[in-house]
This record gives structure tokens, sequence and C-alpha cells, in this order.
């Protein structure tokens, strides 16, 4: 933020030549003036959240950094734009080390010597943008940053999403494997059946097309079928 030259820088360069005294006097005014420009042509305040994870109920440091505070005079932080309703504090370190809060001060804000912004207790709420001005008898530079803060309870609520996901897909590869498995088996357990249900060939059962052997050579069994056959002759009653 570009202030405007002062006033006294202006009439510095007025008037007419008077004595030396005044024309040092001038000179050292035309001196401070050039100072001043310098320090606004500075870039921006860089500023470092440490640590640069942040987590819910942690607590974060935002230091602003190519600054010197011994050439300031007061640190105002912003949540946000850095308008009034939106300062959370304002750290005075000169003359006196004091800080002011502002209406966006929460009870868990704390400046400090090197002009850095330190939160406790962090909650989602406090993700956004924080605004620092430093401010100088000859300086008076602005930096930001931008900070988040995961919801713990959103983060939860993925990690069980992930583990019910990962779950079910476990489920269903071990559903498919068990399925394979069993169709296996019972294409397995039916190849084994249709052998074991065939029926045993007899050694005295004649193949198709074989004659079995006749056995009427035999003299016992021709005796018995001659005993069988003439045994009415012996049982005839005698007269």
């Amino acid at each position: 933020m570009m202030q405007e030259k002062p006033r006294w820088c202006a009439r510095a360069s007025l008037g007419k030549k008077g004595s030396w005294q005044a024309t040092l006097f001038k000179a050292s005014i035309l001196s401070s003036c050039f100072l001043w420009t310098q320090a606004q042509a500075k870039t921006g305040i860089p500023i470092k959240a440490e640590p640069e994870i942040l987590q819910e109920r942690e607590s974060v440091t935002l230091t602003p950094g190519d600054i010197d505070v011994t050439t300031l005079r007061s640190c105002k932080w912003y949540r946000g734009s850095s308008a009034d309703e939106n300062r959370i504090f304002t750290y005075f370190l000169a003359p006196v080390i004091s800080q002011k809060n502002g209406s966006a001060f929460t009870d868990r804000e704390t400046g400090r010597r090197d002009c850095s912004l330190r939160i406790t207790d962090l909650t989602p709420s406090d993700s956004g943008t924080y605004t620092l001005e430093a401010e100088g008898p000859l300086e008076h530079r602005t930096g930001a940053i931008n900070i988040t803060i995961p919801d713990s309870a959103v983060l939860k609520a993925g990690v069980v999403s992930r583990i019910v996901i990962g779950s079910l897909v476990a489920l269903t590869l071990f559903g498919t494997l068990l399925c394979v498995l069993f169709w296996a088996c019972r294409l397995r357990f039916k190849t084994s059946a249709q052998v074991v249900s065939a029926p045993p060939l007899h050694d005295d059962v004649p193949f198709s097309g074989q004659v079995k052997s006749d056995s009427s050579s035999d003299p016992n069994r021709m005796y018995q079928a001659l005993q069988q056959r003439d045994q009415p002759m012996y049982n005839q009653p005698k007269w």
C-alpha cells in the first residue's frame, strides 16, 4: 500500500535561497524524502507459516521476512483485507511494546517482537487470508498469506469411505475366487464319479462277438447231468 508523499517533502523544495542553515535543513529533509521513497519502492513482505502442514486443534505462527523491526513502530494483523473491522490486533514496538486487540480478535492470537502472529487451537474457520501492515517513520509495507486448516470430520469421513470401498472390493475378489474354486472342485468330482461308476469287466463274461467255450466235455458235469436225467427211472416201483 503506497502512502502519499509527506507534506514536508514538498515544502522542502519550495522557497527562495536563504542562509546556509536553511540550506542544510532543507538538504536533511530531502535526504529523508529520498529514504522514504526508497522504502516505498520495496516489494511486499514475504510471510512464512510454521508448520507448513496445518491441523485442527494445533497452532501456527505466521512470521514475516525481509523487515527490520528496529525501524518499525507497529505491526497490524488483519483477518482478510486490511480493513479496520478485520483487524486482529496492533502490536506496538515503540516507544513501548504492547498489543491492542481489534474487532477480529478471538482470544487465540498473540503478537511477538518480530511482528509474527501466533494462532492457537486452530479450527477450519481460521482458514483464509491474513494481511500484515508494517509501519515505521519511513516505511509502510504490507504482506499477505493464505492458510488452510482441513476439517478433521471430513478427513475421517473420507478415510472411512476409503476403508469401506476397499473392504467391498476385497470381498468381491474373495467371493469370485471362492466361486472359481467351487466350480473347479465340482468339475473334478464329476469326472471322478464317472470313472468310478463304470462296470468292471469279469473274466468269465465274454466280449461282444465272443462265444463262450462249451463245458460239456467235463466228466463230472456229464455224470451229474446223466444222473439227473435218469433219476425217474430209479424211482419207478417194482412189481
